[in-house]
């Protein structure tokens, strides 16, 4: 390891040896989050298996005196194959197979999404952008906190990647992390003032001297600006609580992007009418050693 980077050789209270901690714990956070939304994620289709499982083997288990009733309904007396097929596309076996096949599907993509972004040696990969922006939503519909608190499952998202095609250079996870807690900022917003479900619209493009990714969040509901959601309101220890959670997203994403992306974000309201957040990063990054 550099020793610039070697917690034990970077002397205490050195700006170099503060940045050096809080980042590691902006990602220890972020990777806590995650474990928890793995867990989840990962319980959840094992638990369709399992139920898939079940339900398959009762539907072809023709010993049980309902099951048989069902296949005599058929005229299952001969085994001919379009009988057989019939009978169990009307007990459901084709569908069952198919959560069976989903939910492996989704669990295997989870853990290979976390597995990247934990894992991630800190060098600059190649990715397309549209590749980037699509697993970073992923891994936000997977955080706990957005999952449970701010509907991020009902989250509908607008790409626009007219200015976007082909690979970019990024180091994976400070961008990742980066862009999920512009998500979670403008999710909580969003929250505070009862626009249900949440929308973003996010912008990416690739220029010669940076690439660029925009996310914009609405501060009014579509179409009418005195329509919000009739939930449960927040109380005003809740709202100040997710006030200052939102001014700590806000300073993660301005310490990620200068200290682990050496490039720019800023942030601003538009015409009262949206939040608009800029990551940006230089189209060409230098190796360096792995960040902690």
């Amino acid at each position: 390891m550099n020793e610039r980077n070697d917690p034990e050789k970077t002397p205490e209270g050195t700006p170099e040896k503060i940045a050096i901690d809080e980042l590691a714990a902006l990602r220890m956070r972020l990777v806590e989050r995650l474990a928890a939304g793995v867990a989840h994620a990962v319980n959840n289709p094992l638990s369709g298996i399992a139920q898939s499982t079940q339900l398959l083997c009762r539907s072809l288990n023709l010993d049980d005196a309902r099951v048989r009733e069902q296949a005599e309904r058929f005229g299952l007396t001969g085994e001919t194959k379009a009988r057989v097929e019939a009978y169990l596309e009307d007990r459901g076996v084709f569908r069952f197979l198919r959560i069976i096949e989903d939910c492996a599907r989704d669990a295997g993509t989870m853990i290979d999404t976390v597995f990247r972004f934990v894992a991630a040696s800190g060098g600059a990969v190649s990715l397309e952008m549209g590749e980037l922006i699509e697993k970073t939503l992923f891994l936000a519909r997977h955080d706990m906190e957005l999952r449970h608190d701010f509907g991020i499952k009902q989250l509908r998202t607008r790409i626009e990647t007219e200015a976007a095609h082909g690979a970019v250079a990024c180091l994976l996870p400070p961008v990742q992390h980066a862009l999920i807690e512009c998500f979670r900022h403008a999710l909580i917003g969003q929250d505070l003032r009862g626009i249900r479900p949440p929308i973003l619209t996010v912008i990416p493009s690739i220029e010669a001297d940076a690439v660029r990714i925009v996310v914009e969040s609405p501060l009014i509901s579509e179409g009418a600006a005195s329509a919000p959601d009739s939930g449960t309101p927040r109380t005003e220890a809740e709202r100040s609580r997710l006030e200052a959670r939102r001014l700590e997203c806000l300073a993660a994403c301005s310490f990620l992007a200068g200290k682990a992306l050496e490039g720019r974000f800023e942030y601003r309201t538009v015409a009262n009418r949206m939040e608009r957040y800029e990551l940006s990063w230089p189209p060409i990054l230098r190796q360096r050693e792995p960040l902690p």
